[in-house]
């Protein structure tokens, strides 16, 4: 499979446990199907200060995006023009998506900064569960952020892929 950027063989190697291909070139990756809310959801990566005061400045300032929009690629897998989309919790991530369902390209960055933004999204969950004194326990905060990041999911690639 080659890359849809740069045309360099991608390769495979796991990233959160999940399998993607990754290009040695230009260093944006290749998750297949619906693989991505799986790597969001694993909590193996950290951040430090400096990632997290990055992500911040950019998502806060809704004025700047993580890569510029580019000239629209091919799927990998079918050749089919891929749809540039914001992501829908870092809308200054712009991913390109298959719409056959293939998968998603991510430039280098990206997951890093899609990752940022969803546990930035769960601690203000968590911080409304607090202000409201609600009793949940942890596992079922988890679980609701999973639900509603998965409902999100569902509607948006119904929209999109009518399906």
């Amino acid at each position: 499979m080659k890359c849809p950027r740069c045309g360099d063989k991608l390769a495979s190697e796991k990233y959160e446990g999940v399998e993607i291909k990754r290009c040695p070139g230009c260093k944006g990756f290749w998750v297949s199907g619906y693989r991505l809310a799986d790597i969001i959801d694993i909590r193996e990566k950290t951040f430090n200060i400096e990632e997290v005061a990055k992500f911040r400045e950019l998502h806060e300032a809704h004025t700047s995006m993580v890569h510029q929009a580019d000239k629209q690629i091919e799927c990998p897998e079918c050749g089919q023009a891929m749809a540039q989309t914001r992501y829908n919790y870092a809308a200054e991530v712009l991913i390109d998506r298959c719409s056959a369902g293939h998968g998603v390209w991510l430039d280098p960055g990206e997951i890093e900064h899609i990752q940022m933004a969803v546990e930035e999204e769960e601690g203000e969950l968590q911080a409304i569960v607090a202000d409201k004194q609600l009793k949940l326990d942890n596992f079922t905060t988890q679980q609701l952020e999973h639900e509603r990041r998965k409902y999100s999911f569902n509607i948006w690639h119904f929209f999109c892929w009518g399906r």
